[in-house]
């Protein structure tokens, strides 16, 4: 009787464990978290560019807003001098500044603001546009982003 009793207890145990993710070790899905948020990810160096994404102007399919935030892991400062493509211009007049290990965020509640404008009007809902960030001490990154429509949780961001 012990021994079933035993036997029981160590197959509820081995299965609890099991289903909760806790025995799978460096794979378990608490350990390999994805980033949460609504754009795209990417590293050029020091630099990591999150959440990076597009909200188009309801009334002009030729402007947008660029939302994301930079972060700069590195010692030394940098600046963001523009974003482009053979479509896609920013209309940044000056070069962001990007402190040593501090992140910048760059759009939504924020007071930087990048309009970015196309010349055919690509800056459509739903599709995605490759951009170019341009950095001052750090190589170029090149991303393909997607063009959200301002409304829903992009209904507050200003598209000048």
């Amino acid at each position: 009787m012990r021994i079933k009793r035993l036997v029981g207890i160590t197959l509820a145990l081995a299965t609890l464990s099991a289903s909760t993710g806790c025995a799978t070790g460096f794979s378990a899905h608490t350990n390999s978290q994805k980033p949460s948020g609504n754009g795209r990810y990417a590293n050029a160096g020091d630099l990591e560019i999150r959440d990076a994404t597009i909200v188009a102007d309801p009334k002009n399919p030729s402007m947008g807003a660029l939302l994301f935030t930079v972060y700069n892991s590195g010692q030394t400062n940098d600046a963001l001098i523009g974003a482009s493509s053979v479509d896609v211009t920013s209309q940044a007049n000056q070069s962001i500044g990007l402190p040593a290990l501090k992140h910048v965020q760059i759009g939504y509640n924020s007071t930087i603001q990048i309009a970015l404008e196309s010349v055919s009007g690509t800056l459509v809902p739903g599709t995605f546009v490759p951009l170019t960030f341009h950095f001052a001490n750090t190589p170029s990154l090149p991303m393909k982003l997607l063009v959200n429509a301002n409304d829903g949780i992009y209904s507050d961001v200003k598209v000048q």
